[in-house]
């Protein structure tokens, strides 16, 4: 199996293991789970083609209870993920 959208970094497919996505033609890669939160296919394409998810229900706080967020893209190249940058109060 390989998601629809091609890799953001070479252009070429992204297979999905149960590890992850995982491109065919470089190190471009997201993996499985991120920050205790499994990732799923929809939000893999979505994260491939815009560059970020919709909101995600349920990342769980060091300090207990929970949060939503989105996921972004930081890395074309990698596949690195993050958070987006918090406004300043």
């Amino acid at each position: 199996q390989r998601l629809d959208s091609p890799c953001p970094s070479c252009g070429k497919h992204i297979v999905i293991r149960p590890k992850g996505y995982f491109c065919t033609g470089c190190e471009f890669k997201i993996w499985s789970e991120f920050s205790g939160k499994k990732i799923t296919q929809a939000q893999a394409e979505k994260l491939v083609k815009s560059g970020k998810t919709d909101l995600i229900k349920g990342f769980k706080k060091k300090s207990g209870g929970t949060y939503d967020t989105v996921l972004v893209l930081e890395d074309k190249k990698t596949g690195k993920l993050g958070f987006p940058a918090r406004a300043k109060k």
